[in-house]
């Protein structure tokens, strides 16, 4: 094992996230140990231990990472049509994603069965924010149960092709964004033809 040279403990600590993104990117969490991320970083075992009690631990604080990028690029202001606006935001996601590859396959592979408190309130995070946004965007107030239960189903879908598209790259990141756009659109209209007030939103 290579030592890493001496760092203050926030840099240490930054390494050690940067160590367990990495691992976790390659094995799903569960298979992962302390003795994996400290290999990685190059640091003793003992080492890990004083900033994490565990490799648990160090996945909440690899998915967090990974969840302020995510969110930053969800939020990204953007003009032009409800449509052009959600390619520009799944444009600005699958380029942090290809450039963050590791902590977004961690996140989005491992999340799910990572049954902590503090993991499942983090992906939670970037969900959510995904519907909030498009709500705003679509300026609906009150989205009805199918409304929701339209864009959380489409967040899944946008999770499965985007992990999908990070290990085969059958596609471009515009054609990725624009296919994944006409998805909601026409899971949209399919749920406008029993919910009236979503009706409105497609036609505009």
């Amino acid at each position: 094992m290579t030592r890493s040279r001496r760092l203050p403990p926030e840099q240490r600590r930054a390494h050690l996230i940067d160590a367990a993104i990495a691992v976790f990117g390659r094995l799903p969490v569960d298979q992962v140990s302390a003795d994996d991320i400290a290999a990685e970083a190059g640091v003793s075992r003992a080492l890990f231990y004083r900033y994490f009690s565990s490799a648990a631990e160090a996945f909440v604080a690899a998915t967090e990472t990974a969840v302020d990028g995510l969110v930053e690029r969800l939020t990204t202001p953007s003009d032009g049509t409800l449509a052009e606006q959600l390619r520009t935001a799944l444009g600005e996601f699958l380029r942090f994603a290809e450039t963050h590859e590791p902590s977004v396959v961690a996140l989005l592979r491992n999340g799910s069965v990572m049954a902590t408190p503090g993991t499942s309130a983090l992906i939670d995070r970037v969900r959510r924010t995904a519907v909030d946004e498009i709500l705003a965007r679509a300026e609906v107030t009150e989205p009805s149960a199918m409304t929701l239960m339209t864009l959380r189903s489409w967040v899944a879908t946008v999770e499965v092709g985007t992990l999908s598209w990070l290990r085969e790259r059958h596609l471009t990141a515009a054609e990725l964004a624009a296919w994944l756009t006409d998805q909601l659109i026409a899971m949209s209209a399919a749920t406008a033809a029993h919910d009236a007030a979503l009706a409105g939103v497609v036609d505009r």
